[in-house]
């Protein structure tokens, strides 16, 4: 009874991949050897995620059986040979085999291609490593499931899919690692910044109720002084009951409107001094946050000062009344105390002060207003880190990560933007370019031409990409990570933290 439903369904399998378009990858001179490369590609790609020596039998088998099929993804030679990369490796790994000289003994094999690609997900040290798969050219969910002993259902359902369409490039979560996560939670600040710029404004909203697990503290960046001394803003109630609710660390962000003659004014005011830190303090116990969080930018460089004062006076201020503060600062590699932007902060008398935290805004490395490049690049990043820690306790210091990357318009001086992580999934979806890869700055960018034949460069993040970066806070010994701004981020971007951060 089993051979007769083994049988049925290898028929069935051979039915479907017949009549679906979705399921030619290759050209071949006959469907046999389509089939045949195909089931090779599988099996290869199985034994290079996967690393078993059952694995590699089976894809060296599939590549033997090949006739001289002309397949638009591989070669047999080219199958060979990354068969063997992992061969190799397999055999360095186990030092007995290398000693005896003999090849590890073969494992029958089952006849069902269905069965022949289950596997599970590598279990190390009494718990279970998530498993990714990287999106090919010709992959489609369905023969991705096969490929995993997974369902489509299952996969869409861990990446929040709503279509069955993916892309090139695209990381799929296949298994979370569930038994990793709870046997080896990190222990590290994971902030999200939370914004709301009109009433209905509910993206960072969302992002916290869909992935409120993957963090533990969000800064509410909604919130202004003013020359009156008063704060005013949208006040996220709903983020505030969720967040208490859920367990969430919440800082109330203060911020100046980018005005330097503003922080001026409260400077070179004592009364006026007073006022903004008394209504900040009074502002936080009142909607219940936890902590304050002062985010000063575009102040004059002159008033350096005035502003490391403001600083000291705020932070007695909340710790009188029990409360940590946290200071945002630009990302800088020396001390020039003229230059405009980052001139203001004090990095020695930020590093002696008893500010709690100093959240390093390690992003914008390149934007919209110059020459393409990373946004945060990990080379740029690693020498912003080196400063800092030379003048502040790393143990204070939250690596600032961006969930956007910026679109330049190379074929004018004009139209270059900023997009969030969602909006350049989309634009791959769209025009499936070539993602590229810069090394120095482990950094992923592409190119494409838009309809009116403008060319364009889009640099960016992605699992890889964040994932190393992530891995700058356990290199230095941070206190954690930050990240600008919730509601922007794609599936991915919490995992790829949480990845980071299991790096050492």
């Amino acid at each position: 009874m089993k051979f007769t439903k083994a049988i049925a369904l290898f028929l069935t399998l051979i039915l479907v991949l017949s009549s679906s378009p979705l399921s030619m990858i290759v050209e071949a001179k006959n469907p046999n050897q389509s089939s045949s490369i195909e089931g090779a590609t599988l099996a290869v790609e199985k034994a290079e995620v996967h690393r078993t020596w059952e694995a590699v039998n089976l894809a060296q088998k599939e590549i033997d059986s090949l006739g001289n099929a002309k397949p638009i993804r591989a070669s047999k030679e080219d199958l060979q040979t990354r068969l063997n990369v992992v061969k190799t490796g397999l055999i360095n790994k186990d030092a007995e085999q290398i000693e005896e000289d003999t090849p590890p003994e073969e494992e029958p094999v089952s006849e069902d291609p269905i069965e022949e690609v289950v596997e599970e997900p590598v279990k190390e040290e009494g718990f279970l490593q998530p498993v990714y798969h990287e999106v090919k050219s010709g992959d489609t969910l369905w023969l991705i499931s096969l490929a995993y002993g997974v369902s489509v259902d299952e996969i869409k359902k861990l990446n929040n899919l709503t279509s069955d369409m993916i892309f090139v490039g695209q990381v799929l979560l296949i298994s979370a690692g569930s038994e990793l996560a709870e046997e080896n939670e990190v222990d590290k600040l994971i902030l999200g910044f939370y914004t709301k710029y009109w009433s209905n404004d509910l993206g960072s909203y969302h992002s916290l109720t869909t992935q409120h697990q993957s963090l533990n503290t969000i800064a509410t960046a909604s919130l202004d002084v003013n020359y009156d001394g008063s704060i005013t803003g949208f006040i996220p109630l709903e983020a505030l009951d969720f967040s208490n609710e859920h367990g969430v660390f919440t800082y109330a962000t203060f911020q100046n409107h980018f005005d330097a003659n503003l922080t001026r004014a409260i400077f070179t005011n004592v009364s006026l001094q007073e006022t903004v830190i008394s209504n900040m303090v009074s502002f936080v116990k009142q909607y219940g946050y936890k902590g304050a969080n002062l985010n000063f930018e575009n102040m004059y460089a002159s008033d350096r000062l005035y502003f490391n004062k403001f600083v000291e006076k705020m932070t007695d201020a909340f710790h009188q009344e029990g409360y940590p503060v946290m200071v945002s600062v630009p990302a800088k590699t020396c001390d020039c105390p003229t230059w405009a932007w980052s001139g203001t902060f004090d990095f020695e008398f930020l590093g002696n002060s008893n500010v709690d935290y100093i959240q390093v805004m390690s992003y914008d490395q390149h934007g919209s207003w110059g020459n393409p490049g990373s946004v945060a690049g990990y080379n740029w990043m690693n020498n912003v880190l080196k400063y800092a820690t030379s003048h502040i306790n790393s143990n204070k210091i939250l690596l600032g990560l961006p969930a956007y990357g910026y679109d330049w318009n190379t074929s004018k001086t004009t139209g270059n933007r900023a997009l969030t992580l969602k909006q350049i999934d989309q634009l791959i979806a769209t025009h499936n370019p070539e993602i590229k890869w810069n090394e120095l700055e482990q950094t992923p960018y592409f190119n494409y031409v838009e309809a009116n034949g403008d060319h364009r460069i889009v640099y960016f993040e992605n699992f890889d990409s964040l994932s190393v970066k992530t891995s700058l806070v356990n290199k230095h010994n941070l206190a954690g990570v930050s990240m600008w701004r919730m509601g922007q981020e794609n599936d991915l971007f919490w995992l790829a933290v949480q990845e980071g951060l299991t790096k050492k």
